[in-house]
């Protein structure tokens, strides 16, 4: 299970506003810069925060936004409700009547469970004892992998030396079996000068 960015900025964003709870309210193009997104991203996270009444706006220009409630009475829960709809791991422990073999089933009761365990869990940690945690709070998300990317070793095999070769010897009916991204003869050894072990 992986909580999804919104839960993970959400969670930063009311970690800021705990620091400064106390002070005016915070615009959200100063949320924006202090956790490296955009605005437009800000301000739909703060909507399901606002709903929940996690969090209050103010208008005007010297508005912004602010904690509606004390920090040690919001939770990581209340946060994951709040963006996820829920703490469940299953569709059938939110719903028990969308699954047709609910009498039945063997695991319902034990994801339920563990659902229950780690909301438990959530619930007893508060933006307060985030903000006094000793360590040092993550400056940023890792950047999601391109969509066409390819893993590196996969690019490494197609520019490899003898990839035309192989082609061409492929096409002839001849092994192209391969070792270490070489090419292997019909006794299956390798033919490059690496010196490799036969696989």
């Amino acid at each position: 299970m992986r909580i999804s960015a919104s839960s993970h900025y959400a969670s930063r964003i009311l970690v800021m506003l705990t620091r400064h709870a106390d002070e005016a309210p915070i615009p959200a193009a100063a949320l924006a810069d202090r956790s490296g997104i955009s605005i437009k991203f800000v301000e739909k996270l703060i909507r399901p925060l606002k709903q929940a009444g996690l969090v209050e706006s103010v208008r005007g220009a010297t508005g912004g936004h602010m904690l509606a409630m004390r920090p040690e009475q919001i939770s990581l829960g209340d946060v994951v409700r709040a963006m996820e709809g829920g703490i469940d791991l299953t569709h059938c422990c939110d719903d028990p009547e969308r699954c047709r073999s609910k009498e039945s089933c063997r695991t319902r009761q034990m994801w339920s469970g563990v659902s229950r365990a780690l909301e438990r869990t959530l619930d007893a940690i508060t933006l307060l004892d985030l903000l006094n945690d000793p360590a040092p709070e993550c400056t940023s998300l890792p950047e999601p992998p391109q969509k066409n990317s390819r893993p590196a070793k996969a690019q490494q095999a197609e520019s490899g030396p003898h990839t035309g070769r192989e082609k061409l010897l492929s096409s002839r009916g001849m092994n192209t079996g391969r070792c270490c991204d070489t090419l292997l003869t019909a006794k299956g050894q390798c033919s490059c000068s690496h010196g490799c072990p036969a696989p």
